[in-house]
């Protein structure tokens, strides 16, 4: 017997909503809100019913050879070298790629899901850890999607992971070896959206508890809002470097080595201290993470950790279009769903940005 189709009526009644309700929801109405509550409750019941937009089978068609990337900002190289990675290979495979950048507002990325329905995407790559949680539930219904950030922030969903808390482990042990005991750590805000920045604070800190350092004593986790520079919001990378390495070497805070939660804040760092006629790694030491192009210059040689983007980025692409072709050939909508999740191990690449500890007072 032919399995009876589900419809919006038996996820109304499974919700407790009604009919209405559950096509807002899941057609993303602008201007009609909902509680998170509701949204859960029709998300849940449609991922127990199994039941898919109307649509969907069309967009994930092989007809349609169209991947979406979604990205939150222009100013960080690091998503430019993953977008590299991502159209080399789609172009490799037969796939075009479009691109996205949200700048980390939850309107846009509500605006995924029209976009894919618009351009008939049949699969999408997001690089970072989107706000709109329910934007993202209703977005997997539609079409495959793989995401690419830190280790265990999601659970459900297509992962290709790198584990944070190794990586500040692996810069603490780096400094740490090198003879320094005060550090700071120098970062964007730490908000709970952006889970890997704090990771990479408790792995440093796991580091100086397994040596017998207490963290709270030896370890200064810099921001703008912990360093009370008022005025000097939302700055991007380079700028929240340069500002909060000036201001330690203009308090004189006692402290030997600088980590930077990238790169581009690294970058700003490096700036700030030549500015004030400090010497790398003589008076200070630096550390980035993300290994740009520019961090092996023998200007800048940043000492920084690898976390094997380009790889990720080409890994990305094959496991996104293995789910495509999956779902297109084992029955659209009704074909059995698998997770996969990828781990990767960081690497610490030493270079001249940092050396042994000075003799300093602290």
């Amino acid at each position: 017997m032919k399995k009876r189709r589900v419809t919006a009526k038996d996820v109304a009644e499974l919700a407790g909503v009604s009919q209405s309700t559950v096509s807002m929801i899941l057609n993303n109405y602008k201007h009609i809100t909902f509680s998170d509550e509701t949204k859960v409750r029709v998300l849940e019941a449609c991922d127990r019913l199994g039941y898919r937009t109307l649509g969907s089978g069309r967009l994930n068609s092989m007809a349609g050879r169209l991947l979406l990337v979604v990205y939150p900002s222009f100013h960080n190289t690091l998503y430019l070298n993953m977008i590299s990675g991502i159209q080399q290979r789609a172009d490799e495979l037969g796939y075009s790629v479009l691109t996205m950048c949200t700048e980390r507002k939850e309107e846009q990325e509500a605006d995924i899901v029209r976009i894919c329905r618009e351009f008939q995407v049949s699969g999408v790559l997001v690089v970072y850890q989107p706000d709109n949680v329910s934007a993202m539930q209703l977005l997997s219904m539609e079409v495959p999607v793989v995401q690419l950030y830190d280790k265990a922030t999601t659970m459900g969903v297509n992962t290709m992971e790198l584990d944070n808390f190794k990586i500040g482990w692996l810069i603490a042990e780096h400094l740490i070896g090198l003879g320094h005991r005060y550090i700071a750590h120098i970062s964007k805000p730490l908000l709970q959206t952006q889970p890997a920045r704090a990771r990479r604070i408790e792995g440093l800190r796991g580091y100086m508890q397994e040596c017998g350092l207490d963290p709270d004593r030896y370890l200064r986790v810099c921001t703008v809002e912990t360093e009370h520079l008022e005025g000097n919001e939302g700055l991007e990378a380079y700028a929240t470097g340069h500002l909060l390495a000036g201001h330690l070497v203009d308090t004189d805070a006692p402290v030997t080595a600088i980590a930077a939660t990238n790169d581009m804040v690294a970058y700003g760092v490096l700036d700030a201290l030549l500015e004030r006629g400090k010497r790398v790694p003589q008076d200070y030491s630096v550390c980035g993470c993300d290994n740009l192009i520019y961090s092996s210059f023998q200007r800048i040689a940043l000492t920084t950790v690898e976390p094997y983007t380009r790889q990720k980025a080409l890994d990305s692409v094959d496991l996104l279009i293995g789910k495509i072709r999956a779902r297109d050939s084992e029955g659209g909508a009704d074909a059995p769903v698998s997770i996969t999740r990828i781990e990767y191990t960081p690497r610490l690449i030493p270079r001249r940005s940092t050396g042994r500890c000075p003799e300093r007072r602290g």
